[in-house]
């Protein structure tokens, strides 16, 4: 079955945040290599980029756009877009 057909199966339900608690994770790691000045959200920002963004001094990303499969949203701010987890929420 193809991917957008099976994602159509899929039961739609309004987001339950009820027992999350972004405060209980302070900051980010180092990312995969601590010398390039990446932290692991910011790597997740270059892989997911459907157009790739330009990346400045200390790993500061700037352009580029992401698009969201299941909402079929694309976003330009990169700093719109919450990373938890391997999840990437617009």
């Amino acid at each position: 079955m193809p991917l957008a057909d099976a994602v159509e199966l899929l039961p739609v339900v309004v987001e339950d945040r009820a027992g999350y608690i972004r405060t209980s994770f302070k900051h980010w790691n180092s990312g995969a290599d601590a010398g390039d000045g990446c932290n692991t959200r910011q790597e997740v920002l270059l892989a997911e980029a459907t157009v790739a963004p330009e990346v400045g001094p200390g790993c500061a990303i700037s352009g580029g756009s992401w698009t969201s499969y299941y909402e079929n949203q694309t976003v330009i701010v990169p700093g719109s877009l919450d990373i938890d987890s391997c999840w990437v929420r617009v």
